[in-house]
């Protein structure tokens, strides 16, 4: 067995051992929480989430004043550094995601979400909104809130066109600034 690196985890998944990342959680209630579909084998292998071309949307989050610009590829410290936290619908590292992996994750994020009761969820994807809702709801701040009454943003797409992704990510700067 080789020694885990950064975030690195073992855990179960639908009845199988498999190498995922640990939720990252920061002390006390969060002020927010960034929830992804799942983990890619790139940031699986290196033990830190959004590594490579997926970090796009975590420097959008930064600049919409989320948390600090990381220095590197690592955005760990400086996310628990402003309260925010990490998890994923689903904790295996994803190629394709199955109706399995959904309905075996949607509870299971319910429930991690529940206990920590961020102020802010923040979707990367409809998926994980949908496991929160059980619908579909478009890109920005969501008209709903959790049972708990923390908000919800569901992040646009990559390839939005600039002046609505400007404009969504506006809707989020508004959200931090109250």
């Amino acid at each position: 067995m080789t020694e885990l690196i950064g975030y690195q985890r073992y855990t179960d998944w639908l009845g199988e051992r498999v190498l995922s990342l640990a939720d990252v959680w920061p002390q006390g209630r969060p002020r927010a929480v960034v929830v992804g579909l799942g983990q890619s084998p790139l940031s699986v292998r290196t033990g830190y989430r959004y590594q490579g071309g997926q970090a796009v949307n975590l420097r959008r989050l930064a600049r919409a004043g989320l948390f600090d610009e990381a220095g590197g590829p690592v955005w760990e410290p400086v996310a628990l550094a402003a309260g925010v936290g990490f998890t994923d619908l689903v904790h295996r590292p994803i190629g394709s995601v199955f109706m399995a992996d959904l309905r075996h994750g949607a509870p299971l994020l319910r429930a991690t979400l529940a206990e920590h009761e961020p102020d802010l969820v923040i979707s990367m994807s409809k998926e994980p909104v949908v496991a929160l809702f059980g619908e579909e709801y478009p890109p920005g701040v969501l008209p709903v809130r959790t049972g708990w009454g923390g908000e919800v943003f569901r992040m646009p797409l990559v390839n939005l066109p600039p002046g609505r992704m400007a404009q969504l990510l506006g809707e989020l700067t508004g959200l931090l600034g109250r």
